[in-house]
Formats: structure tokens, sequence, C-alpha cells
């Protein structure tokens, strides 16, 4: 009987499945629809400004705070992706040394 060439891999590495070592990820945070909003408002009513002045230094926050999420987001899904591709060239060469 034949097993999964992912399922040997893994094993070999102490591991059941190489998705162990990935990220558990639920909605990337922005493709849910409204999310900045609600984002906004919260963060808005944390912050509290008070003045013209200081509303506009929340709002620098605020869009400060969402880009680091988004740039954040897109890092993670980078190195997902980088240790993703790593687990396939390597199973792919295991399996071509064999």
């Amino acid at each position: 009987m034949a097993t999964k060439p992912n399922s040997l891999a893994a094993q070999q590495f102490g591991l059941t499945s190489f998705a162990e070592l990935l990220f558990e990820t639920s909605d990337a945070i922005g493709e849910t629809e409204g999310f900045f909003a609600t984002f906004h408002e919260h963060l808005l009513q944390s912050l509290m400004p008070m003045t013209a002045h200081k509303r506009v230094i929340a709002e620098n926050i605020i869009t400060v705070e969402w880009e680091v999420s988004q740039l954040t987001s897109a890092m993670r899904a980078s190195v997902r992706r980088g240790v993703e591709q790593d687990i396939q060239h390597h199973i792919i060469n295991k399996h071509q040394a064999v």
C-alpha cells in the first residue's frame, strides 16, 4: 500500500503533517466587509479626541495602526508561502532522490 509523500516526509521530521508548521488564520485582516469601519470606530472611541487637532492626530494613529496590521498580515502570508514552497521543494527533491 502506497503512502502519501507528504505524510512520509513529515514523519521523518517528527510531524504528522507539515501543516503543523504553518500559522492558523481566519480571514485576513481587512478581507471582511466592514472590518476597517469597525476598527476605526472602536479605536476612535478609545482615543476620545476632544478637539479638532486631536481628532486629526487620532485619525493619523488609526491610519498607521491599520497599515501596520495590513503589512503584518501580508508579511505572515509571504512567510507561509515561503514555508509551503520550501516544504514542497524538499518533498519533491526527497522523492526524486529515491
